[in-house]
C-alpha cells in the first residue's frame, strides 16, 4: 500500500515538474521599445475592406470609423454610432460622447425620437442587397475551365432542377 502511494506522489511531483512548476514568480516578459510605426495599431485588409464599406454606406470618412476602432468598438457598435448620427442628423462625436457617458444604443436613439430597431433593421437590408448584389455580380462573370462548378443558379448542371427542360 506504501508503494502505490510513493508512486502516486512521485507521478504527481514528475508531471507538476513537466509543466513548470516552481514556486518563483513568472518573470514579466519584456516587450520592445515601442517606434512610432509599432505605436499605430495595425489593420490588416479585411479591417480595411471593413471600414471602407461602413465609411461608404454612411458617407463619412474612414478616418471616423478608424477612430472608433481605436476607441475598441466593435463593428456592430459602429454601426449603430454611425445609423444614429445618420438618422438624428447630429454629429458623430455627439453620439459618442452620449455612449460614452453611459447611455445604451436605444436610449440613445430614443432621445433622437426614434427606435434603433429602425435602423438596425435598415442597416441589414443594406447588407444583404449589398451581399445580393455581390452574389449575382459574381454569378455572371464568365466561366473558365477552371471554375465550371460555379454555374449560374438555373444553368443546366449537375441535377436539381425540376420538370423537364
Amino acid at each position: 500500500m506504501q508503494k502505490k502511494w510513493m508512486m502516486l506522489v512521485a507521478g504527481i511531483c514528475l508531471c507538476l515538474c513537466r509543466m513548470g512548476w516552481t514556486d518563483e514568480p513568472p518573470t514579466p516578459k519584456t516587450e520592445p521599445p515601442k517606434t512610432e510605426d509599432s505605436a499605430k495599431p495595425s489593420v490588416n485588409e479585411a479591417q480595411r475592406e471593413k471600414m471602407a464599406a461602413l465609411a461608404k454606406k454612411y458617407n463619412v470618412p474612414e478616418t471616423d470609423v478608424q477612430t472608433l476602432r481605436d476607441k475598441k468598438m466593435g463593428w456592430g457598435e459602429i454601426g449603430h454610432a454611425l445609423a444614429i448620427a445618420q438618422k438624428s442628423g447630429k454629429p458623430l462625436s455627439e453620439i459618442t460622447a452620449l455612449r460614452d457617458s453611459g447611455m445604451g444604443w436605444g436610449e440613445i436613439a430614443k432621445k433622437y425620437g426614434f427606435k434603433l430597431g429602425e435602423i438596425v433593421r435598415k442597416a441589414k437590408k443594406i447588407e444583404r442587397d449589398g451581399m445580393r448584389a455581390e452574389k449575382i455580380k459574381h454569378e455572371t462573370k464568365p466561366h473558365s475551365p477552371g471554375n465550371s462548378h460555379l454555374q449560374p443558379h438555373g444553368s443546366m448542371g449537375h441535377g436539381g432542377g425540376h420538370g423537364k427542360h
